[in-house]
């Protein structure tokens, strides 16, 4: 599309948001003439940007005909309101007018005006990009460091009503007393009556949008908690879960992202768990969500149904959320098969911690609303595009190595501990083996002091390792390896990869088995044949001192 059209289309939308404002003010104060004038030149503004962009085919402006089309009916919707019901107006303008039309500007921004020009990625960065993202709410929060809320408690719904009404009547039931939150309630193109039905509901906030795909990231912009939980509409809330999620968040300032055990789910974040009736599901709860910080598991990445996130560095103009669009040159994440694995690596990249809360447990039913979505495009087309597009984008395989631990660490490895625990990773790609072990010593020895160090031959893996370890070396020959060995010892060594500079891979065995402590055990996948002293399954064996 050409430039100048473009900036024209950017343009207009900053108008329709300055217009968007003014009508704001022209509710709070009555007056009536001025209002109609407005909601006229926003409409005929909206239809203006639908024109322009008819029929010419680019991901921007496909993306922004929905944003656009969404936010032209929820301006129809409240004009309905006034002025009898002129509260009900201005909550509509400041929590879904206004919202849309900053994502519908932010979206065009990114995917049109830099997506066709990627050299202007360094002004954007310097200039744009605190204008385009961020949440008034939380900056502002940030700076006092006075929050409206608690929690934000968001559950956004894409038909599948009867799921969505066990959903939220689950979530009214189990909030915690005395918790200061805010319910936000979002319909995401529904069109079985979950608008009516969230309308009954009367939340703190609903945020309407007409066409799925239209504009849902909206919801970051309204939210004024210190922390967000957002719930899929096919999730089933539990007692005590909520205030679980929070005590792990509460632990640590460097927690950025958790979520709880639930069923249903990949990423082995599943625990086991049998009921057969709802009334069974929360009498396990119960049961489950004892608190216990030493069921807190440090993740690689998550998978969020149902999640918690510190608001301040997800939805802050000086938050990470900010940084995830121009991660890369290359403009990663454009397709939306893979946004679990898009938040986790900013997280580890940036040092900060993703928790799995197993004392949390929530009963997921599965990709209700997303599964259709996959079958329609073809389950192996819709995650290799995107598998491929994240590799080139990022460097690592969002599915490769290390990116969860194999099924054999599903069972108890470690031994007892009660003392200082050493933990070495060989080769361990995005490291979930070696950091499994370091958990199962916290959980099962309930003993959280450990050191993990993760070693690595490829520099594609070492910010990644940085952000789950308490160290991380490149090593690139043998001899580099019995240097930084020298005068070391561990009580676990998990070698995963080989280690290509090493042809013999009988001495890497004994120089690894000598850096073990006595009772130590080296943990070995694809283990040469004639070493294995246990087979643990699956490719992995045990050799122990």
């Amino acid at each position: 599309m050409e430039d100048q059209a473009v900036t024209q289309i950017l343009e207009l939308i900053r108008t329709l948001q300055e217009a968007c404002l003014e009508l704001y003010r022209s509710v709070e104060t009555e007056q009536e003439a001025p209002f109609q004038q407005l909601c006229g030149d926003v409409d005929a503004g909206l239809t203006c940007i639908l024109n322009l962009i008819d029929g010419v085919e680019t991901e921007g402006n496909q993306k922004l005909d929905m944003i656009c089309r969404s936010a032209r009916d929820s301006f129809a919707r409240m004009r309905l309101h006034y002025p009898e019901r002129r509260e009900r107006c201005l909550q509509k303008i400041e929590f879904e007018c206004l919202p849309l039309l900053q994502e519908a500007y932010a979206s065009y921004y990114f995917y049109q005006y830099l997506g066709d020009h990627p050299e202007r990625l360094a002004a954007y960065e310097k200039s744009e990009r605190v204008l385009l993202y961020g949440n008034p709410y939380i900056d502002q929060a940030v700076e006092t460091g006075r929050y409206r809320y608690e929690v934000s408690l968001m559950v956004m719904a894409y038909n599948k009503l009867e799921y969505t009404k066990r959903c939220v009547e689950s979530l009214l039931a189990n909030i915690p007393k005395g918790l200061r939150y805010e319910l936000i309630l979002v319909n995401h193109g529904s069109s079985d009556g979950t608008k009516e039905y969230f309308e009954e509901i009367g939340p703190h906030k609903q945020l309407d949008i007409a066409v799925n795909g239209g504009g849902a990231a909206a919801a970051g912009r309204i939210v004024e908690g210190e922390y967000v939980i957002a719930i899929s509409n096919d999730v089933v809330v539990t007692p005590h879960a909520i205030e679980n999620l929070l005590a792990c968040m509460r632990s640590d300032p460097s927690i950025l992202w958790a979520v709880p055990a639930t069923s249903n789910v990949s990423n082995f974040q599943a625990i086991p768990a049998k009921y057969s009736s709802e009334e069974e599901l929360m009498e396990f709860a119960r049961q489950n969500n004892r608190q216990d910080p030493f069921r807190w598991e440090q993740r690689v990445r998550l998978c969020n149904p149902i999640d918690i996130r510190r608001s301040s560095m997800w939805f802050a103009t000086s938050g990470l959320e900010i940084y995830s669009w121009s991660l890369h040159p290359l403009f990663p994440g454009r397709r939306s098969s893979f946004p679990d694995d898009r938040c986790s690596l900013l997280i580890r990249r940036s040092g900060y911690k993703m928790m799995l809360v197993k004392d949390a447990y929530c009963h997921h039913f599965g990709s209700v609303t997303l599964r259709p979505l996959i079958q329609r495009q073809g389950e192996q087309e819709y995650y290799l595009e995107g598998r491929q597009d994240f590799a080139r984008a990022y460097g690592v395989d969002p599915w490769g190595t290390g990116f969860c631990f194999d099924a054999v660490f599903m069972n108890r490895v470690v031994g007892e501990h009660t003392g200082h625990v050493e933990i070495l990773g060989v080769n361990c790609g995005l490291g979930s083996n070696s950091l499994k072990i370091k958990e199962q010593v916290r959980e099962y020895c309930r003993n959280p002091d450990v050191r993990l160090t993760n070693i690595t031959c490829e520099d594609r893996f070492l910010k990644d390792l940085a952000g789950v370890s308490d160290e991380v070396k490149k090593i690139r020959s043998q001899g580099e390896l019995k240097r930084f060995l020298n005068g070391k010892t561990f009580d676990y060594i998990v070698w995963e990869e080989p280690f290509p500079p090493v042809r013999d891979g009988q001495k890497m065995l004994k120089l690894l088995r000598a850096a073990l402590r006595p009772g130590g055990q080296l943990l070995v996948k694809d283990c040469p044949a004639g070493n294995g002293e246990e087979e643990l399954g699956e490719r992995w064996s045990r050799l122990a001192v």
